[in-house]
């Protein structure tokens, strides 16, 4: 989900528009997000109106009656793909999961264009992945199919890739040239570019694994309008792009991407499906077993 950099121009921007809303601006990592909501739901102390998490923290909570319908009418320039057609969420914005390359080490040329290439034993020991890159794993074996999914994964596992805790983490020390290639995000690739660094990613993979940043509203909001109006801003023009801006991929049609290569409809984008993100804790053992990380 956006970080507090990427959150403050939003909240900044929507404090100019509407002087008169006040906003508290809360960031957990999801899973805390999540435990924070339950216990505020069973001391009854309804404390959030608007939750930014991800797609399967967003199910849990829609399941539990946490979370209102609201079909704001900024949703006509989304696609049908980034939104519940119900109402409970439309995407705000998405990660994606590409592989990135260092291009000191790298010449264009001989970089891998789809994902069988770094199947290849020139990268051996010199492919990074975050050490629990689960959400990856289980949607590309979700496209692949288990068994062409399991055979690739099995492959992967034998170039022997270095395992590190964190994609920005990794994006660093690739530009930093500790090993060819890594399982990147793209939006921070283009970030580091911007100041000079030598790193580049490939447009070319099938499939790109596309995570989504749903925003949904407290079905027990105190301030249930206040609450709409900020996730109409959010999802405005005005509002998408100010994370755009801020150097993140957005889902909203009239808003063009940051860079020419972000453009949806030349890239293979695969959505992290909420079956993936119910299956975390069984996807999360198989990985660790088959690249031996725990």
């Amino acid at each position: 989900s956006p970080g507090i950099t990427e959150m403050k121009p939003l909240v900044d921007g929507f404090a100019k528009k509407f002087p008169f809303i006040k906003v508290d601006f809360y960031r957990g990592i999801s899973e805390k997000l999540l435990s924070k909501i339950l216990t505020e739901e069973r001391a009854q102390t309804h404390r959030f109106d608007v939750v930014l998490t991800n797609t399967l923290e967003l199910d849990d909570l829609i399941a539990r009656g946490i979370i209102a319908k609201y079909k704001s009418p900024e949703r006509n320039a989304f696609s049908e793909r980034d939104m519940d057609k119900e109402g409970y969420w439309t995407n705000v914005q998405s990660s994606y999961y590409v592989l990135g390359y260092n291009t000191k080490l790298v010449p264009a040329a001989s970089a891998p264009k789809d994902w069988p290439d770094v199947l290849s034993p020139q990268w051996k020991q010199s492919f990074a992945m975050d050490r629990e890159e689960d959400n990856w794993y289980g949607a590309m074996l979700e496209y692949l199919g288990p068994e062409a999914g399991g055979r690739f994964m099995r492959r992967l596992a034998s170039i022997d890739p270095v395992f590190h805790r964190g994609h920005t983490l990794i994006a660093q020390l690739l530009a930093a040239g500790e090993f060819s290639l890594a399982i990147v995000y793209p939006h921070r690739v283009e970030a580091m570019k911007k100041q000079g660094a030598p790193i580049e990613w490939v447009t070319t993979i099938k499939p790109i694994i596309a995570e989504m940043g749903p925003i949904g509203i407290a079905a027990k909001a105190s301030h249930p309008n206040s609450a709409k109006v900020f996730v109409d801003y959010i999802l405005s023009r005005e509002g998408q792009q100010l994370l755009r801006d801020a150097g993140r991929i957005v889902p909203r049609r009239d808003v063009p991407p940051l860079t020419a290569s972000f453009e949806a409809t030349k890239l293979e984008l695969f959505p992290l499906s909420g079956n993936v993100l119910r299956r975390r804790n069984e996807l999360a053992q198989e990985f660790s077993e088959i690249f031996k990380t725990r």
